[in-house]
C-alpha cells in the first residue's frame, strides 16, 4: 500500500518534466532550431516512466525516487534552455530572460549527472 503523499509527487515531477518538453517543442515550432541539450531532456521520459512506476508500485525503493528526480531536473534543464532560445528568438536585445533561463543551466548539470548515474550505480549490488 502506498502512502498519500506519493502520487502528488510523481505527479508533480511529471508535470514539471511535461512543461520543459512542452516548451522545447513550443521553440521548435517557433522557429528554433532546438539544441542537442533539450533533445537530450526528451529523452528523460524514460527515467519519468520508470522513476514513476517504482515509486508507486514500491516507494521504499530508493532507485525509484533517483529515477523521478532525474526527470524533475531534466525538465527544469529543458525548460530553461527553451525559455532562453524563446528570449533570443523574440527579443532583439534578450537581457534578463536570457540570463534568467542560462543561470540555472550552468550549475544543474553537475546534480542531473549526480542523480542520474553516480548515485543508482552507488545504490545497485
Amino acid at each position: 500500500m502506498t502512502p498519500r503523499w506519493v502520487r502528488p509527487m510523481v505527479l508533480t515531477a511529471c508535470a514539471v518534466f511535461a512543461l520543459g518538453c512542452v516548451g522545447m517543442v513550443a521553440v521548435v515550432l517557433a522557429g528554433g532550431q532546438g539544441t542537442s541539450q533539450q533533445w537530450v531532456s526528451v529523452a528523460f521520459a524514460v527515467y519519468a516512466a520508470v522513476g514513476s512506476l517504482l515509486v508507486t508500485r514500491r516507494p521504499g525503493n530508493p532507485v525509484g525516487w533517483l529515477a523521478l528526480a532525474t526527470a524533475l531536473i531534466g525538465g527544469i534543464f529543458g525548460l530553461a534552455q527553451s525559455v532562453q532560445e524563446w528570449a533570443e528568438l523574440n527579443d532583439s536585445t534578450a537581457t534578463w530572460w536570457s540570463f534568467l533561463a542560462a543561470w540555472p543551466q550552468n550549475w544543474l548539470w553537475l546534480p542531473l549527472v549526480l542523480v542520474s548515474t553516480t548515485l543508482p550505480l552507488l545504490l545497485l549490488p
